[in-house]
């Protein structure tokens, strides 16, 4: 399964699958797209209401391959924190009704983790950890078991070799609070933290995967 916020399912789906530069490098596309005058020319209109994107560079989008596989991918947003949530056709409730289903998605595959699981948290340090959280409590809560399940967090910046107390600023962070320290122990697996840059480490994870499978 693959879970994001709302601001990746947007990269994916404007920077990655339809246009083929960033929008540091396309600031045209940006201003037509919070452009008003772009609705009447129905360029944009009515997009949280079902009408089709073409998406030239959609082999691009991990988003569109984790369909193509059939893997469950889930958006977690947050109201007013999105480029689309100033838009003039922006629909909080659209968006929040969704990503309520998608939770419930969330739910449903980690009820799954009985024989063993691995979670991924890269680059999230509120929204992943705390969806993860919720939604373990909420399975555990319902008598589901939950088996070795290991957790590795990614992110840039250094942490302690062990756990701070609450007198510590460390001790607030929710991703290494939660996905590192609390709740893989809870569930009889391994949680480890893993410092770097993404455009590193997530290429060194895939070569070492890559290398495990050829060695099987």
């Amino acid at each position: 399964m693959d879970s994001y916020n709302g601001k990746y399912e947007l990269f994916d789906r404007r920077k990655l699958s339809t246009y083929p530069l960033t929008s540091r490098a396309n600031k045209a596309s940006v201003q037509d797209f919070l452009n008003p005058e772009s609705c009447k020319k129905n360029k944009y209109k009515g997009l949280d209401k079902g009408y089709s994107i073409h998406c030239p560079y959609a082999e691009k989008s991990i988003i569109y391959n984790a369909y193509k596989e059939n893997i469950p991918v889930t958006v977690h947003a947050t109201i007013g924190t999105d480029i689309i949530d100033q838009h003039i056709n922006f629909s909080a409730e659209a968006k929040g009704k969704t990503s309520g289903f998608d939770f419930d998605i969330f739910v449903h595959e980690v009820t799954k983790l009985n024989d063993g699981g691995i979670f991924l948290n890269v680059g999230t340090a509120v929204t992943g950890p705390e969806v993860l959280l919720k939604a373990v409590s909420m399975v555990a809560n319902a008598k589901y078991k939950i088996n070795h399940l290991n957790t590795a967090d990614f992110d840039l910046r250094s942490v302690p070799v062990t756990f701070p107390d609450n007198s510590k600023e460390n001790y607030y962070y929710r991703d290494f609070k939660s996905v590192v320290t609390r709740i893989p122990p809870s569930f009889g697996g391994e949680g480890i933290y893993i410092q770097g840059n993404h455009t590193q480490t997530i290429p060194a994870l895939y070569k070492a995967v890559e290398s495990l499978i050829a060695g099987k």
